[in-house]
């Protein structure tokens, strides 16, 4: 009876893939996104709308090599008073990886990835970012496509834009210090 109950409570939070930001997160990690696999590479985002996606993953993932598209699906609630994100994604070696969202009825997309320069990006990081705004009591549901020659493994945060450039600069200055910090031991000691 009790493996029953708690069976049929896992699967009711792993049915859930709504990510909720409340106030005062600064950064969304380990949440259940959903999840479906395009093997011919040629679905529209209009055809990837009808699909009823069923399977769901968790935002760190690991998809094998795969030859064809994976489509990712976020439905974002935000409870918060802020409304401008960033959605991170944590391997630079993708191809591809676009965002879609849908606004006054057409599609807006966004592309990032290996084949796109760093000057032609939204965010200019070595890593897909994308800034994503959502209104205070409002629900957002984004598309994305990813594509990549290799292994398909990373992981999907959200951030508070302001958190977001923050944390990332706090990040480079510290490994400038470290390397440089480093190379001056170096030439001192010799």
């Amino acid at each position: 009876m009790y493996r029953l109950f708690f069976v049929l409570l896992l699967s009711i939070n792993f049915l859930y893939a709504k990510i909720t930001i409340s106030e005062g997160d600064t950064k969304i990690d380990n949440f259940n996104i959903l999840y479906y696999y395009d093997k011919s590479q040629k679905l529209s985002i209009d055809q990837i709308k009808q699909i009823d996606f069923t399977k769901q993953i968790d935002s760190q993932f690991t998809l094998g090599y795969l030859s064809g598209n994976n489509w990712f699906k976020i439905e974002i609630e935000n409870k918060s008073d802020k409304d401008d994100f960033v959605l991170y994604f944590t391997e630079p070696y993708f191809d591809q990886v676009n965002l879609y969202s849908l606004k006054n009825n057409t599609w807006i997309k966004k592309e990032n990835g290996i084949s796109i320069p760093l000057k032609n990006r939204e965010i200019y990081h070595h890593n897909p970012a994308f800034e994503i705004k959502i209104k205070k009591n409002e629900t957002k549901s984004f598309y994305i496509q990813t594509y990549n020659k290799v292994g398909n493994f990373a992981e999907f945060q959200i951030f508070e834009r302001k958190s977001f450039y923050t944390y990332h600069e706090l990040i480079n200055t510290l490994l400038y210090l470290l390397y440089f910090g480093g190379l001056f031991i170096v030439v001192v000691l010799n």
